[in-house]
């Protein structure tokens, strides 16, 4: 962006930085306490001024700054592009506004808006050109990451719109089964497709339960931990999960060291969400009359709970295994999946580690196990949110 327009109300004459003390001071001052960096170059670009802003922004002192040449602060490409703009501002005395990316001194790249100033004396004679940045590396980052929930809003509802469409059609197949050829006062309704039904219901109402957690959670928010008694949560979410369509038989066995009454410092809400999305992913795939065993292990000396979530199954393969996890909604492997299926697991392990543990899962000949591991307490009342991808 560069926007070169003459602006008389901008211009420092050297002339009044010299009418005498106060005015001196008045000026000193204001370059000192300003938010934004301000820095002095000769007509040749060598700085001579650095206020303590440019000092907190590019990590450099004034004594390091000062005496050295403005190229300093660029790589050779980007320093091009300013060198054309500081001899504009000299050639046609006026202030030059561009968007430039300068290196701080652990070399890290950084967006800056510079508004170039020319500097004259009374006589109009160009004494030097000084410089005003203000980041915008955050207001960038920022921008993008609007951009990218926007983009993931509108894929969530597109697939969303699917899984609606799938169950319409669902019960549209019954419809029509039950009314073959409009003679048959009863037709039989084949298992299979109540099954299904359910099936596809069940799936649908998580997935609208995953998207309202991922939307209720507010970017650059926190979140607030209470105590929570893991044990009823879990025996909660076995009994919601177990009786879907008797696809499993879901049982909790504990190895407690004297923690009948084991708490948890958690979010309730998220660790609900991680252990039905892990209990719930495990029913519909658990080998039909298979048992599904939750178990939780945990001591007094111990800072850590564990828990596990096994059943027999599929056996995955280590590619599977990290798909598993992506939180790649629409595509699994190359393939649309046509629903949010993988939100659920990707919400789950993000959950363990804001909590600051860990979520892994493991295939061995179809004995699969997902391994939760939580710390009993946490160092800090809340935690900011960060759910990116």
């Amino acid at each position: 962006m560069n926007d070169n327009q003459p602006d008389g109300g901008t211009f420092m004459q050297a002339s009044a930085l010299l009418e005498g003390a106060e005015g001196a001071i008045s000026y000193a001052s204001i370059f000192d306490s300003c938010f934004d960096a301000i820095d002095f170059k000769s007509p040749d670009g060598i700085f001579t001024a650095w206020n303590p802003a440019a000092e907190r922004l590019y990590g450099f002192t004034a004594d390091e700054m000062i005496g050295k040449h403005v190229s300093s602060l660029y790589t050779p490409e980007d320093y091009a592009g300013f060198a054309r703009r500081f001899d504009l501002a000299k050639e046609e005395r006026c202030p030059c506004h561009f968007e430039s990316v300068r290196l701080t001194r652990e070399g890290l790249p950084i967006t800056v808006f510079v508004t170039l100033s020319p500097v004259v004396d009374a006589s109009g004679r160009l004494l030097g050109v000084s410089a005003i940045s203000r980041d915008l590396t955050r207001e960038k980052m920022l921008i993008e990451e609007t951009r990218r929930l926007a983009r993931d809003r509108e894929e969530l509802l597109s697939i969303m719109g699917n899984d609606v469409l799938n169950t319409i059609n669902q019960f549209h197949r019954i419809v029509t089964t039950l009314d073959a050829d409009g003679k048959e006062p009863e037709i039989r309704v084949p298992r299979s497709i109540f099954e299904a039904l359910l099936r596809n219901n069940f799936e649908f109402g998580r997935s609208i339960e995953n998207l309202l957690m991922v939307y209720s959670l507010v970017p650059g928010g926190s979140l607030a931990f209470r105590s929570v008694r893991i044990l009823e949560l879990l025996e909660r979410q076995a009994v919601r999960s177990g009786n879907t369509d008797g696809a499993a038989n879901v049982s909790i066995c504990q190895e407690l060291d004297g923690e009948d009454d084991l708490i948890v410092q958690a979010e309730e809400k998220l660790l609900r969400r991680l252990f039905s999305n892990l209990i719930d992913w495990s029913v519909s795939r658990c080998q039909v009359d298979s048992p599904l065993t939750l178990s939780v292990i945990s001591s007094k000396t111990c800072s850590n709970v564990e828990v596990k979530v096994e059943f027999i199954g599929k056996c995955y393969d280590e590619a599977e295994i990290d798909s598993l996890f992506s939180s790649r909604w629409r595509e699994v492997n190359g393939a649309e999946t046509g629903s949010v299926s993988g939100l659920g697991l990707f919400l789950a392990r993000w959950t363990a580690e804001v909590h600051g543990g860990s979520l892994r899962f493991s295939s061995d000949r179809g004995r699969n196990c997902f391994e939760v591991v939580l710390p009993k307490s946490q160092s800090q009342a809340t935690k900011p949110i960060e759910l990116s991808r």
